[in-house]
């Protein structure tokens, strides 16, 4: 009880300070801020420093260009150089990206953000279906979203992992804060580390994981598997299997393969 409170808590201070994040950025950021290539584009006006804005949005151009088959419901990608604010924010319809000096990470932190979009825009519920019993800072997740069907693998609720879940059956360390960032990093480790999943979910028989790789082929990939551009890290793979993860989040995992 006091862990599920204590997980509650730190839920929902992340809510309060994503939300004052993304209000922040948007005050900062304008429709009339010059486009990039796609409409969805938007460099903010504040935009300063030595960040490689270029570099920065080719690659946005490109992600938004590979996942575009997710996006129809999908507003702006405002780029900015705010170090005050996390590298990547996603409310599902508009994500904030901070142009990163690191390109092959500013790239798998804008797939993680597409990840969120995929999971809150992209599988969507019926507004008359009943309530689950998860939901994203309060707007409840519907039976009928599909999305519930991965929470599912791992979480009784919003709050609350299951009692059989293990800090193996996550694909990162940050996965197993919530839910919704379950999603967005096994999205990210499934397309970007696709040999290194599968290792671990069927080689290494992670029952939890498995489900985790078969819901994001069948349900949101249509079939298609990925593999890495690197060959499976035997460092990496130790690593992951006797250290939960060599690091925190996916975004870093290349350091590794």
């Amino acid at each position: 009880m006091l862990q599920s409170l204590k997980r509650s808590v730190v839920f929902w201070v992340f809510g309060l300070l994503l939300f004052t994040s993304i209000a922040s950025l948007v005050e900062n950021s304008s429709a009339e801020s010059s486009f990039y290539g796609s409409d969805k584009i938007i460099i903010a006006e504040n935009f300063a420093g030595t960040a490689p804005l270029e570099t920065c949005l080719d690659i946005s151009q490109r992600v938004l260009d590979r996942f575009s088959g997710f996006l129809d419901n999908f507003e702006s990608l405002i780029i900015h150089t705010d170090t005050s604010k996390r590298r990547g924010l996603s409310n599902g319809e508009l994500i904030y990206m901070r142009c990163l000096d690191d390109p092959v990470e500013f790239e798998h932190v804008l797939i993680h953000e597409i990840g969120h979009v995929v999971d809150l825009t992209y599988l969507e519920g019926s507004d008359d279906a009943e309530d689950s019993s998860f939901d994203d800072f309060g707007d409840p997740v519907k039976v009928d979203d599909v999305s519930s069907v991965y929470y599912n693998i791992s979480w009784d609720d919003t709050d609350s992992m299951s009692d059989s879940s293990d800090k193996s059956h996550f694909a990162s360390q940050y996965a197993a804060t919530n839910p919704f960032e379950d999603f967005a990093e096994t999205f990210l480790m499934y397309v970007e580390h696709g040999d290194l999943l599968r290792y671990l979910a069927f080689k290494e028989g992670n029952t939890a994981l498995a489900k985790k790789y078969i819901f994001m082929k069948t349900k949101v990939f249509d079939g298609k598997e990925f593999k890495s551009g690197n060959s499976l890290s035997l460092k990496a793979l130790r690593l992951l299997k006797n250290e939960y993860s060599p690091v925190f989040d996916m975004t870093k995992m290349y350091n590794l393969v």
